[in-house]
C-alpha cells in the first residue's frame, strides 16, 4: 500500500479503511467530496472511514 500522502482523488485505485480492515474501489467521481471533508495525512478520516493506504489497480 501506498502512503495517503500520496493518494490522488481523481484516479481509481483501491484504498484500505483501517477502522473496519476493508478494501473498498476507489471512485474518482467522490473527489470533490474527499476534497471538501477529508482530514488529516497519514490516517485519513473520511465519510465514516479510516483511510490509511491506497494502491492502484491491477
Amino acid at each position: 500500500m501506498q502512503p495517503m500522502a500520496t493518494f490522488n482523488p481523481d484516479v481509481p485505485c483501491m484504498v484500505h479503511d483501517e477502522l473496519n480492515d476493508h478494501t473498498l474501489e476507489w471512485k474518482p467521481e467522490w473527489a470533490s467530496h474527499y476534497r471538501e471533508n477529508a482530514k488529516g495525512s497519514g490516517v485519513v478520516s473520511w465519510d465514516r472511514l479510516m483511510l490509511n493506504g491506497w494502491r492502484a489497480l491491477g
